[in-house]
């Protein structure tokens, strides 16, 4: 007798080492188009094997999948090895990727960081003067600063409806206290988090903080806290408030044009980032933005497109 095979057409992963047998997610979590697969290291070869060998395992079809979406790591989106790259070669069919723009957003500033301040020491040290600083920088009273502009979107009246953490919840605070130049103690008591390469977001809470608790902060201090308040927590909440993935071309866009503040060398290590995870400026991400546009003008050019590519596979 046959076995009827569960089909899915847009699967999520990650990848967790470190979850036990009991952790792992059953069928039914699978189904809600989401899951850990657990790998041992010697395996991140083979990464794609894994994830395949995974959904037979539990009797679920690939051939219907039309979308694939996991971080950007470059284990995943590898030009020549990467895990979705070799998943469509598997299941042999076109699939558009689904990158994580969370962690698209974080790659600049972790680059940017890495260029002003020196190399990580660790999974979360830092071998720079700024990086030693952030250690431990919760601790310091708040002094008299300099309130410094941002470009976060107006989400004063939508912040509790929306799913935040605490630390993206710091993150929001803090930069509109920046602004005002006015710190209260209670902001000041808090935690801003862990400091952990990977997890930016806290780290980006750390830098922050030790802005408002220098008297005379360095020019990479000053830069790094810009970036943050004009580019990184602007893009993050704009993500946050429009997370479909039709949007993800015009997340794009804003990040590219908000960076325009930087020097030309500063910009050029951003610029190289972004160049290299900018999967969402793919052809078929771009026009799925230009398919929600309010212009019908710019809605009804895509659709052209698309109706002309089916078209032209058809005949073939």
């Amino acid at each position: 007798m046959a076995v009827t095979r569960a089909k899915l057409t847009c699967p999520a992963y990650d990848i967790a080492c470190e979850l036990t047998s009991r952790q792992l997610p059953t069928i039914k979590q699978v189904m809600k188009h989401y899951c850990f697969v657990k790998v041992k290291s010697p395996d991140f070869c083979r990464y794609q094997n894994v994830i395949a060998d995974f959904f037979m395992e539990n009797q679920v079809s690939l051939d219907s999948v039309v979308v694939i979406g996991a971080d950007g790591t470059n284990v995943n989106t590898g030009v020549n090895n990467g895990a979705i790259w070799l998943l469509k070669l598997h299941i042999k069919h076109p699939v558009q990727w689904l990158v994580c723009m969370f962690h698209f957003n974080e790659l600049p500033l972790r680059h940017l960081v890495l260029h002003l301040d020196g190399t990580t020491s660790g999974p979360n040290a830092c071998s720079g003067k700024i990086g030693k600083a952030l250690e431990k920088c919760h601790e310091l009273s708040v002094v008299k600063f300099e309130p410094r502009g941002n470009n976060l979107p107006s989400v004063d009246h939508v912040i509790t409806d929306i799913d935040i953490s605490k630390n993206q919840q710091h993150l929001y605070n803090t930069s509109k206290a920046i602004e005002v130049g006015d710190v209260t103690e209670t902001l000041a008591n808090k935690q801003p988090g862990p400091l952990i390469h990977s997890r930016w977001l806290t780290t980006s809470n750390r830098i922050l903080r030790l802005y408002v608790s220098s008297t005379s902060p360095s020019v990479e201090l000053l830069l790094l806290s810009d970036y943050i308040l004009r580019v990184y927590a602007p893009v993050w909440f704009c993500i946050k408030l429009h997370p479909q993935c039709y949007m993800a071309a015009r997340h794009l866009w804003h990040l590219i044009q908000l960076t325009c503040f930087l020097s030309d060398s500063d910009r050029l290590v951003v610029d190289k980032c972004i160049q290299r995870n900018a999967f969402f400026g793919h052809p078929e991400n771009i026009l799925l933005s230009m398919l929600v546009d309010q212009r019908k003008e710019i809605r009804e050019l895509p659709a052209r497109r698309i109706k002309l590519a089916r078209q032209s596979t058809s005949d073939a």
